[in-house]
């Protein structure tokens, strides 16, 4: 108990009041812990209302899934991930080593596992929800590291569709 709360205060000094995410990034960290990858968090904010649980699930969870595999193939693996809020927009990054001869932008993010009926939707319901809160979805690949960003309009998530945003093209 006591390992699970110093946990919970290390991952959460920010004060994050959404118990779906809390629960996710505490299971995420402990995961992580167990398969030798280094998690960094910086999580000033996330959107308090707007979401449901399972949207925070499908966009947290997988993302930092793909991430931790990606980096699971590499010698020293590492995954960042970062939450705030800029220009009334929630800005989520996640950010992992990986394998440079990986190209994942040129394989157009499809997934690289054997079975494919059973995996690679993770990508596409991170799409599917961003898109509904009419933000983006942006990758980079910095050839050992590769970069999720998703910027999405505070109003749009917390239900004050102010109708001057245009939704991207996913």
């Amino acid at each position: 108990l006591r390992t699970i709360k110093k946990i919970y205060e290390n991952i959460f000094s920010s004060c994050l009041s959404n118990k779906t995410s809390n629960a996710l990034l505490a299971y995420k960290r402990k995961e992580c812990d167990d398969r030798g990858i280094q998690l960094e968090m910086e999580t000033t904010a996330f959107p308090l209302e707007g979401f449901s649980g399972e949207e925070y699930v499908g966009i947290l969870g997988n993302l930092l899934d793909n991430a931790m595999e990606a980096a699971e193939r590499t010698t020293k693996p590492w995954v960042r991930l970062k939450s705030f809020k800029a220009s009334g927009q929630w800005i989520l990054e996640v950010t992992n080593s990986k394998p440079i001869d990986e190209a994942p932008l040129a394989g157009n993010m499809e997934t690289i596992k054997e079975d494919k009926k059973n995996h690679g939707l993770g990508v596409k319901i991170v799409k599917r929800i961003v898109k509904k809160y009419r933000g983006v979805v942006n990758y980079r690949d910095y050839e050992d590291s590769f970069e999720v960003m998703i910027a999405i309009p505070l109003a749009e998530i917390e239900g004050r569709n102010t109708g001057n945003v245009e939704c991207c093209n996913l």
